[in-house]
């Protein structure tokens, strides 16, 4: 979002050299869930709001769950 302070709202790892990744399985998606979150990915990607990473070794699973309303919503799993 391009008001708020990247310090507010920009997420960083602190790495510790003598730490390495945890590797995760990934998870399946169903094909109907995997095509609605390609939408909110080009949607969130196309405003800016999300990035490509720099670390992907690092990153957690996401579990992809629909609201009562209906709206897709992305959860992290985090294993630590």
């Amino acid at each position: 979002m391009p008001d708020l302070d990247r310090k507010l709202v920009e997420h960083r790892l602190p790495i510790k050299l003598r730490y390495g990744p945890l590797k995760q399985a990934p998870r399946r998606i169903k094909p109907k869930v995997m095509a609605d979150a390609k939408v909110e990915i080009t949607q969130l990607y196309e405003a800016k709001f999300i990035r490509q990473c720099r670390y992907a070794e690092w990153i957690s699973s996401v579990v992809l769950m629909y609201k009562k309303n209906g709206k897709l919503e992305f959860v992290l799993i985090s294993e630590i």
